[in-house]
This record gives structure tokens, C-alpha cells and sequence, in this order.
């Protein structure tokens, strides 16, 4: 006689990000405490930030997404981008700062 199935306990959403332009400096800040709580409500797992609205990247963007993993990991989320191709300059979709 076995006993009964072990629960599964659901799985979190995956921890997604949207950036959309314009990213401006002042919004920084915002988005790091925007991935605060998804970090906080999706438990343990990589983050993914979708730039794919942002447009053309700049130097803001950039900022943005340097700010961005620092909070990832301050948290221990690591983080991942995901963009396309043709607006970061080769980079390919997920490439980014996934955490092993």
C-alpha cells in the first residue's frame, strides 16, 4: 500500500522585465525597484529583461541594464536579456547574464 501522491506545489511565473523607450535616466531607479518585486514575487530563478521596445539602444539603456543586473544579483536572481537581433548589434535572444 503507498501513500498518496506528493503535491506538487505550483511554479512561479518566470520574472519578466519589459523596458520601453525612452528609457530615461530618471526611470532607473524605478525599474530597479519594478525588479525588486518581480525578484521578491517569482522566487528563486534567473530574470529576464525584454528590451525589445526600447528601439535603438543608447548609453541610458545601457545604464539601465548594468543597474538592472546589479539588483538581479543583489537579490540572487541573476539576470538574462532578451533581444532582438537586429536592435542590439548581433546579440542573440537570451543572451545575457543567466546565472549557472
Amino acid at each position: 500500500m503507498t501513500g498518496p501522491e506528493p503535491e506538487n506545489p505550483p511554479m512561479p511565473s518566470p520574472a519578466v522585465l519589459v523596458l520601453t523607450q525612452p528609457v530615461t535616466r530618471a526611470e532607473v531607479a524605478r525599474l530597479c525597484e519594478r525588479l525588486t518585486a518581480l525578484a521578491r514575487r517569482s522566487g528563486p530563478g534567473p530574470v529576464t529583461v525584454d528590451v525589445g521596445g526600447v528601439g535603438r539602444p543608447d548609453l541610458t539603456v545601457v545604464e539601465a541594464l548594468a543597474r538592472l543586473r546589479l539588483t538581479a544579483g543583489y537579490w540572487g536572481a541573476g539576470s538574462s536579456s532578451a533581444t532582438p537581433a537586429a536592435n542590439c548589434g548581433g546579440c542573440s535572444p537570451g543572451r545575457g547574464w543567466t546565472r549557472p
